[in-house]
């Protein structure tokens, strides 16, 4: 039987997985901007989680500079550098979850004839 996890690119570092994650935020982002006019909520559910990640990988820097990111700080302690990897690959799949929803709430659009919001660019 094939998993979601067998499917999910390999992630090594927190910086990645971050990377990633942010990918997937943008892009639900847009998605949920596009079906906002029909499911308000859904935008800005999106748009408040993305702002939350936004500002939990800058305070603890994520993308910081070499010796400055988590990644470095955390070199020395494999345990707690796989809890973030842990939690950066839930929210990875749960919004790989959500934008299939927004997908297949869009496609649901088209085939009823409806236009969607674009609200955002």
């Amino acid at each position: 039987m094939l998993l979601y996890a067998d499917l999910m690119p390999e992630i090594n570092s927190i910086r990645a997985g971050a990377e990633l994650c942010l990918d997937h935020f943008h892009k639900a982002y847009e998605l949920s901007c596009e079906a906002a006019l029909y499911k308000r909520a859904d935008f800005v559910s999106v748009k408040d989680q993305f702002d939350r990640f936004r500002i939990w990988t800058s305070n603890i820097g994520v993308f910081g500079d070499l010796h400055a990111s988590l990644d470095f700080r955390v070199r020395d302690h494999d345990d707690i550098k796989d809890d973030f990897l842990g939690h950066l690959k839930i929210i990875e799949y749960r919004l790989s979850h959500r934008m299939l929803h927004l997908l297949l709430f869009q496609l649901f659009l088209i085939r009823a004839g409806l236009t969607f919001s674009l609200c955002c660019s």
